[in-house]
């Protein structure tokens, strides 16, 4: 008992000292302070608590038509954060990015959980990590469109549609990881940055240490097996980065693979923790976010058969069930929908940045601070942090007009003029982030997205099984579908699903 009660003590004076005082100060220091912005609510949570507890993105969206587009709100201990959707700030806090690098905090909490893969490293890490993964993703483009709908994982059966209804104890340990990330405690903050109280024995330290150590587990099996199939099928003097040693071409597999390459300079390598992170971190940004945009399509199209109706008949007009890349990047409409989707439901809704050094970020249109004064730029100090509201800059009428709230393929085919400013790395929009970390993988979960679509319109048809005011939104790292009336069971959506016959 003394001893944890020690324990306690040093970390809320490890807190006290490096958090809380200097985060007490900053309100006095940052340039920030002058900024518009909602009132705090708690001088401990700020304007947490009501970013998170409902859609995230409305109650953004409401603060940006109260005080315009460039403001504060209060983050934990009231610090003060930057939130704008100004295009030009945007693309400058994007576009330099070693001066604008994901918070420590966010950083040390992300790692705890999933450990360092590619989105949580920074400078020559995340380099290394990018370099492997962009020629892995790069060689699975090239690939014939149903072999890259079957064989891209990890050569792992997560067995999600078995009959059985037995839980896969890696999805089991990713969910259970997901979950805890949402449950917000001071303890639960404490022992997320200190690792000496991440061994306390609360529910939520258990539930996320079962987890990471059944991901490690797995992961550590998984490389393993591997390592030993490359070697048994070419031996180590043979493996180089362009040999075809192996039938599977999964991620891991090509990851392991250029990673035991005699070729490849030891200082460019992996090390077997950090191709272990990539398990969670591609499930998270590659199977969850595609998933999530897939059931989101569904939901929007089952709200709108007359859109569903016209997809489905550009969908039917192609010949073949086995479609190739350019069957696929040929389909209009189907492209529409991919983008709309997308817009009004980004998997991930916002991101942070922490100012690395004093800056003065540029702006399309000036502001007025809390006084009046009128403003041509933002000043920032280094430590102070920015929000990016990436589903709110989505759906911001100042930017695509007073439709933005509705799902609308056809306002593709002709955008408002402020949409063509949006610095993300695709469509105008900031779903995949912008600049030089934005998402990788992007051009694989399109394509992704698109065989899984043009699969299931095709064969079915998809009507709501509950009142449309019934679902809402949930962001837990991603955003998720809940039945309101039914939020104890977590993320769902309920579907009537027939089978689609051609009227006769």
């Amino acid at each position: 008992m003394l001893l944890w009660t020690g324990l306690f003590l040093a970390g809320f004076l490890f807190i006290l000292a490096y958090r809380v005082i200097p985060t007490l100060i900053s309100p006095f220091l940052t340039p920030l302070r002058h900024l518009p912005g909602p009132p705090s609510p708690s001088w401990f949570w700020g304007n947490i608590k009501d970013d998170i507890t409902g859609d995230s993105g409305a109650t953004t969206l409401k603060w940006i038509s109260q005080y315009g587009h460039v403001f504060k709100f209060k983050s934990l201990l009231n610090i003060d954060q930057l939130l704008t959707i100004d295009p030009k700030a945007l693309s400058h806090i994007l576009t330099n990015y070693t001066d604008y690098q994901k918070p420590d905090i966010a950083r040390i909490f992300m790692v705890r959980l999933f450990g360092e893969g590619i989105l949580t490293a920074e400078g020559e890490t995340h380099r290394k990590q990018a370099c492997q993964f962009l020629g892995i993703l790069f060689s699975f483009l090239l690939k014939p469109v149903v072999w890259l709908a079957e064989d891209y994982g990890f050569g792992y059966e997560f067995n999600a549609l078995s009959s059985s209804g037995r839980a896969n104890p890696l999805a089991k340990a990713l969910d259970e990881i997901l979950n805890s990330a949402t449950e917000i405690s001071l303890l639960g903050l404490i022992s997320d940055y200190i690792p000496a109280f991440q061994s306390l024995p609360t529910a939520r330290n258990k539930k996320i240490n079962a987890a990471r150590k059944t991901m490690m587990k797995i992961g550590h099996e998984l490389v393993a097996e591997k390592k030993a199939a490359i070697l048994a099928a070419d031996g180590i003097k043979n493996i180089s980065s362009s040999a075809n040693v192996l039938e599977k071409r999964d991620l891991l597999t090509l990851l392991m693979k250029g990673n035991m390459a005699v070729d490849i300079p030891q200082n460019q390598r992996l090390s077997d923790e950090e191709v272990m992170a990539q398990i969670p971190t591609f499930f998270i940004a590659g199977h969850e976010t595609t998933a999530g945009s897939v059931g989101w399509c569904l939901f929007a199209l089952s709200l709108d058969k007359r859109v569903q109706h016209k997809l489905r008949e550009e969908l039917l007009a192609v010949p073949t069930d086995a479609p190739t890349m350019d069957d696929l990047m040929s389909l209009p409409y189907l492209d529409a929908v991919l983008r709309e989707t997308l817009r009004l439901y980004s998997p991930v809704t916002s991101t942070t940045r922490q100012a690395t050094k004093d800056d003065c970020i540029p702006l399309s249109k000036p502001f007025k601070d809390r006084y009046g004064k009128v403003h041509h730029s933002i000043q920032i100090r280094a430590g102070d942090q920015i929000v990016i509201p990436i589903s709110s800059i989505n759906q911001a009428e100042q930017i695509w007009g007073e439709d933005a709230p509705q799902f609308k393929p056809e306002r593709w085919d002709d955008l408002p003029e402020a949409v063509y400013s949006i610095p993300g790395v695709w469509s105008n929009i900031l779903t995949f982030s912008g600049g030089p970390r934005g998402c990788i993988g992007y051009r694989f979960t399109l394509i992704e997205f698109k065989v899984l679509m043009f699969t299931l319109i095709r064969v079915f048809e998809f009507e709501l099984a509950v009142p449309p005011e019934d679902i809402a939104k949930k962001t837990i790292m991603v955003m998720r579908p809940i039945v309101k009336s039914e939020a104890e069971k977590g993320n769902q959506l309920p579907m009537l699903v027939r089978r689609y016959r051609a009227e006769q």
